[in-house]
């Protein structure tokens, strides 16, 4: 944890304090929070930051339909990533754990804070606990008049304002093959916030296990992703386009048979699609996939092309046969393909 506050240096006291304060409340590995006793009694009550966090991380879980579960802690013990005596879980063990994994099974009040566990079930709001934790410490320097800060919680960058010169802040990116820097991305009053299983992991058997979970198969999420960065306005909310990366990287988690796309980069700037677009060719090789989109760009790899206009199908081909007809589909592309 390294803050740099051009202010009091006392504030960056104040920060800190939060920080430690808000790990001790909601740590699952604390026998004394919130969220411990609920684990072990089966039922509770949580309030204040406990109480904000577990309605944000259902309703992560809910927007991640359940890619993001908070009950499939005993499966992240079983593999021994909260205690670091790691191991590779029997199939036996796994499959006895797997039934207690679903968020929807948790019953939450939010009035009265009530919270009410199946048997056997436990919960950790560790997944989104860093972010939010570096959300309240920039948001309580902001209340203290702080204008330029960086805050450096590990894997969670939380920037205020500009540096003092005006200059936009310099965040490294690290590379996950190696964890030396890859690229720097210039940003201001925005949330830097990266994850990968390069972070944690161990090797058994000649095979790498990482720390992050699929909470369908009790095992470490098998994607091809390395690590995600996301930039944000604070590290929990993003804009429309981040959403929808998002969005990309959980269609890619899951691993699907069938690819359903509806303009799946309307969203996203022109050179982050071209990306995207090279990521989607490799998922949709070996599968079923329905694009609907309007730039045609993300479309001209398609075996077949539906032309719609008012309802109705008025052409269909390759991109290189819709093309050479000089239709409605030609005259579109050349329209946003157009030279200055």
């Amino acid at each position: 944890m390294e803050f740099t506050v051009y202010s009091s240096a006392s504030l960056v006291d104040d920060a800190e304090a939060l920080i430690n304060s808000l790990e001790d409340e909601l740590s699952v590995t604390k026998d004394t929070s919130e969220i411990a006793q609920i684990n072990q009694n089966g039922s509770g009550t949580v309030t204040g930051s406990t109480a904000d966090l577990m309605g944000k991380a259902l309703a992560m879980c809910s927007r991640t339909n359940g890619t993001l579960d908070i009950s499939v802690y005993p499966i992240v013990r079983a593999w021994g990533f909260t205690t670091g005596s790691y191991k590779v879980p029997s199939e036996e063990e796994l499959t006895s754990l797997l039934p207690l994994v679903d968020y929807t099974n948790v019953q939450y009040d939010e009035v009265t804070g009530e919270v009410i566990l199946p048997a056997g079930m436990e919960i950790d709001l560790g997944s989104i606990a860093k972010g939010y934790a570096g959300q309240q410490a920039a948001e309580l320097l902001r209340e203290k008049g702080v204008t330029s800060a960086l805050l450096n919680l590990g894997g969670n960058v939380q920037t205020i304002g500009s540096k003092p010169d005006g200059g936009a802040w310099q965040i490294a990116v690290k590379n996950p093959h190696n964890k030396e820097p890859m690229m720097v991305v210039s940003v201001r009053d925005k949330a830097v916030v990266t994850s990968g299983g390069y972070e944690r992991y161990f090797e058994q058997g000649g095979k790498t296990y990482w720390h992050i979970m699929d909470p369908k198969t009790g095992r470490p999420a098998d994607s091809g992703l390395l690590a995600v960065t996301v930039i944000g306005e604070d590290g929990g909310t993003f804009s429309q386009g981040q959403k929808q990366l998002l969005c990309i990287a959980r269609a890619m988690l899951t691993d699907p048979a069938i690819l359903l796309l509806d303009e799946a980069t309307s969203s996203i700037d022109t050179r982050t699609e071209l990306q995207v677009q090279a990521a989607f060719d490799e998922l949709m090789a070996g599968r079923t996939s329905f694009v609907v989109a309007h730039r045609l760009s993300t479309i001209k790899n398609a075996d077949q092309i539906l032309v719609m206009k008012a309802g109705n199908i008025i052409e269909r081909g390759t991109h290189e046969e819709l093309l050479a007809r000089g239709g409605f589909y030609a005259n579109l592309y050349a329209s946003q393909f157009a030279k200055a």
